[in-house]
């Protein structure tokens, strides 16, 4: 099973928790004794975290995200955990680093220490409750307008997950009744044509734009690359250095080095939990595709407060109680049954 590859965004700390994943208590209690000190973030980088602390702050992110919000989609634990440890550790694609608004979304994120603030940082503006009957997700308008809004019924509090996250911004459905979903334009409908359009890829897969804004990671640029004689495709290029453009995905040990879109892409398969497979790229430009899972693993599974989530093989488990939330709980979402801690009472 393949474990491809979700780009996120750098996270800068606060001034005065530079030292702040000692230990995930640490990382709950460090700026909330001093918060003077995390008034302003510091343009420091996140680069020098290592990996322990790279972990301490992508559980953290995601658990409370899950726990305030939703696991809907790819706000679901271990998607959220394998995202937020590429943003945390800067290894593991160190020409692929994400930028500007998805910047601002994980800064705001990885300071939150309450629901509030969490909301805040995936909703912009205010929201109310929800005025229809039925379960749905809907897109959010204005300022709100990259994220999944669900609801389950009138009255019902308005659940939300940001496309911003992973590059996109959110769709209504292409047809009546259908749920909004990511993609990296908004208009809704049917996808044609693989293209290029400005900054963003528009990628079609299954009938739908699955495609990425490439303004928020790497070089900033989306180009078409001809691979041989085969056929062109289109893909976010790297800073990494210049390369002939290759489908071809090699492996150095457990690190995938690519070159689809003219600059050289490494992915370490190993810091995901994965293995390196040589491959041949097929109408896309994700190296990170090369990166496969030893083996298969359950559906996400609450035991009090020990969570399993599963993503393209990899197993992530967490402490609900460790990160200062309730215990873990099934929740059903559009998306199907998955695992949240329950979020904390006081927020």
């Amino acid at each position: 099973m393949r474990a491809p590859l979700h780009f996120v965004a750098i996270v800068p700390l606060c001034l005065g928790c530079s030292d702040l994943f000692h230990s995930t208590a640490d990382f709950r209690t460090a700026c909330e004794t001093d918060g003077s000190a995390c008034d302003s973030l510091a343009p420091q980088s996140i680069c020098s975290l290592d990996r322990a602390k790279a972990e301490a702050a992508s559980r953290h992110a995601c658990a409370w995200l899950g726990a305030c919000e939703t696991p809907l989609g790819k706000q679901r634990y271990a998607e959220c955990y394998t995202a937020a440890l590429t943003a945390f550790d800067c290894t593991i694609a160190p020409d692929f680093r994400p930028q500007g608004e998805m910047l601002a979304y994980w800064t705001c994120l990885a300071n939150s220490r309450s629901c509030t603030g969490v909301r805040a940082c995936v909703l912009p503006e205010p929201l109310g409750t929800c005025n229809d009957n039925g379960t749905y997700v809907r897109c959010g308008v204005g300022k709100n307008a990259r994220a999944l809004l669900e609801c389950t019924g009138v009255g019902a509090k308005v659940h939300a997950a940001t496309c911003l996250a992973w590059g996109q911004t959110c769709a209504e459905g292409s047809f009546p009744g259908a749920n909004a979903e990511c993609a990296s334009s908004s208009t809704p409908g049917a996808c044609t044509e693989t293209r290029c359009s400005g900054t963003r890829v528009i990628r079609c897969a299954n009938n739908r734009d699955e495609g990425i804004d490439c303004a928020f990671v790497g070089a900033g640029a989306c180009v078409p690359s001809t691979f041989g004689n085969n056929y062109t495709w289109t893909g976010c290029q790297s800073t990494g250095r210049a390369c002939m453009a290759t489908d071809i995905v090699a492996c150095e040990g457990a690190v995938a080095i690519g070159c689809p879109a003219s600059k050289e892409l490494r992915v370490d398969c190993g810091a995901l939990g994965s293995a390196c497979t040589p491959l041949r790229l097929a109408q896309t430009t994700d190296v990170g595709l090369a990166c496969v899972a030893p083996s298969s693993c359950a559906s996400d599974q609450c035991d009090g407060n020990r969570m399993t989530s599963c993503n393209a093989g990899v197993t992530r488990e967490l402490d609900c109680k460790a990160e200062g939330l309730g215990s873990c709980e099934m929740r059903q979402t559009s998306s199907g049954s998955n695992a949240a801690c329950a979020a904390p009472l006081s927020n």
